[in-house]
């Protein structure tokens, strides 16, 4: 089962790259998922990757809906009608890559580059790719804490990377605007 968790870092990282490479710093070298040592004296995962299935999380919830709805409706005639559902599908449009054909490749390309031209990001992600995306990090701010505490994040673990503890969504507070969250796709 795969689950969505946070790494917490300081406000002294200096970008989106540097606070990547110390969220896996960190996890790795506190056990998160190997029989090393560190914070966490059982491992809590088999595996992880920056972003994965949650890859681009920071970017959806913080677009508005109707900025998706567009960018939604502005692929939809690139899609193979087959592969087309029509309940919500401007809200929440889910597009198995597996099921585009021979050239996946390039459908993948126009989908992202329309996508992107009305949303600022890429509708397909490689959930695997080990160091995620560049909005797979963030500088915590006042609307990121009141997006995170909404009803499905708000248990949404986070690792406090400076403090060594862990924390939920909900417990974020206006003192931790300006440090960084990473996203991470663990598997148990």
């Amino acid at each position: 089962m795969h689950y969505l968790y946070f790494v917490k870092l300081n406000k002294e990282i200096k970008n989106k790259e540097e606070a990547i490479k110390e969220a896996v710093s960190h996890l790795d070298n506190n056990n998160f998922a190997s029989s090393e040592n560190g914070f966490f004296v059982v491992t809590k995962a088999d595996w992880y990757v920056v972003g994965g299935r949650w890859s681009g999380e920071f970017s959806r919830i913080l677009t508005p809906k109707e900025k998706i709805r567009q960018g939604n409706k502005a692929i939809l005639p690139l899609i193979p009608k087959k592969l087309q559902k029509e309940k919500d599908i401007l809200d929440y449009l889910y597009i198995n890559e597996m099921k585009l054909g021979e050239n996946k490749e390039v459908l993948m390309k126009k989908v992202d580059d329309e996508y992107k031209k009305v949303t600022g990001f890429v509708y397909f992600r490689d959930t695997y790719k080990a160091f995620g995306y560049e909005d797979d990090a963030i500088k915590i701010t006042s609307e990121l804490i009141k997006k995170l505490k909404s009803k499905y994040y708000k248990k949404v673990e986070i690792f406090d990377a400076d403090n060594y503890q862990e924390i939920k969504c909900k417990d974020l507070t206006k003192d931790n605007i300006g440090e960084w969250l990473v996203v991470i796709d663990y598997h148990i």
